[in-house]
């Protein structure tokens, strides 16, 4: 019951942030067996342990910008932290 009530009061956030402009629109994630990624991070639980590891959507393709391209140099230094 709880978590019905929990799921209904978010709904009502999401349609009220959603109403403010059309070009901007937001989405939810529902937890699947004690599993939810948000943003880049794949967060896991267990009782009341946490477990964070990187996530990467299955449409991820590791972009990367050729060094001999005309892009400025920290974009290129950037991708090479990954």
């Amino acid at each position: 019951m709880l978590q019905t009530a929990f799921f209904s009061y978010n709904c009502n956030i999401l349609e009220e942030l959603n109403s403010y402009d059309d070009r901007i629109q937001f989405t939810h994630e529902i937890a699947k067996d004690n599993f939810i990624p948000f943003l880049a991070v794949m967060i896991s639980w267990k009782e009341d342990n946490f477990e964070m590891t990187l996530y990467r959507k299955e449409t991820y393709n590791d972009p990367y910008i050729h060094w001999e391209t005309q892009a400025p140099t920290k974009w290129k230094r950037s991708t090479l932290n990954w």
